[in-house]
């Protein structure tokens, strides 16, 4: 829901359709791939439009997922008329150094103010127990631990099983290693945009079609939100020179 005041801009004759992750239902589990995740996207992507040109965007992390799901289409033989991605960056195998480094200096200072908060006396034999917190609280923010209580009410148990999906979801994600694309990438960026790995424009090294850059107002937490108007209209010009594209080149 949080993309529906955008596509309202798209227009009433662009139909809209999103995918939703594997596991958020408590049932299903998350997928441990990219490669299976896009696989299991085209089918669904299949049966309510079985051949191309397809339109595919996707907006963050969905765009690493967008990509290799236009890959694999591709190889099938099927037409890419638009690939879009939405403040993405580009993963590299660094990526897992740059987020550990980022969520554990906060978490060292945390560590660190805790251990003198303990009296003189008793600080040495507390600071097994600050940085077992301190390993604990870093385990959640990385996603490979659970720090809270898993209550037994429904809603919770939900909530923590939303979060955990969300969190396997990212890692397989940032894990992904891009091949080659022949085609465009065509990218939405913040000015404000403040990537998690390499620049988006790193993807210019993977499609062969190269990387055409739209910038947008805000940050990645508004652009969406409070500028869904502009970054609408933006996307849906941007589909709207796809598709005259499209459509003069099968009348060639």
């Amino acid at each position: 829901m949080v993309y529906a005041r955008m596509m309202r801009q798209l227009g009433h004759d662009f139909p809209v359709y999103g995918f939703r992750i594997w596991g958020l239902d408590g049932k299903t589990k998350p997928h441990c791939s990219s490669k299976s995740m896009a696989r299991a996207f085209i089918q669904e992507l299949r049966s309510v439009q079985p051949a191309g040109p397809y339109y595919l965007a996707g907006e963050c992390l969905g765009g690493i997922l967008t990509y290799e799901i236009a890959r694999q289409l591709q190889n099938q033989g099927e037409k890419i008329a638009f690939l879009g991605m939405m403040d993405t960056s580009c993963p590299n195998p660094l990526i897992f150094l740059s987020l550990f480094t980022r969520k554990f200096q906060p978490r060292l200072k945390q560590c660190w103010d805790r251990i003198f908060q303990i009296p003189k006396s008793q600080r040495l034999a507390g600071i097994p127990g600050a940085v077992g917190l301190t390993v604990k609280h870093l385990g959640n923010d990385l996603g490979y631990l659970r720090t809270h209580p898993l209550q037994d009410d429904e809603p919770t148990k939900r909530q923590n099983g939303i979060k955990k999906a969300g969190y396997t979801y990212t890692r397989t994600l940032l894990r992904y290693r891009p091949k080659p694309y022949n085609g465009k990438i065509t990218m939405l960026l913040t000015d404000h945009f403040e990537g998690f790995s390499d620049p988006p424009t790193s993807w210019g090294s993977f499609a062969r079609g190269g990387v055409e850059i739209h910038r947008l107002p805000g940050d990645h937490k508004t652009y969406i939100r409070d500028h869904a108007v502009t970054t609408g209209k933006l996307l849906g010009a941007c589909l709207k020179e796809a598709e005259t594209f499209i459509a003069k080149e099968s009348r060639i």
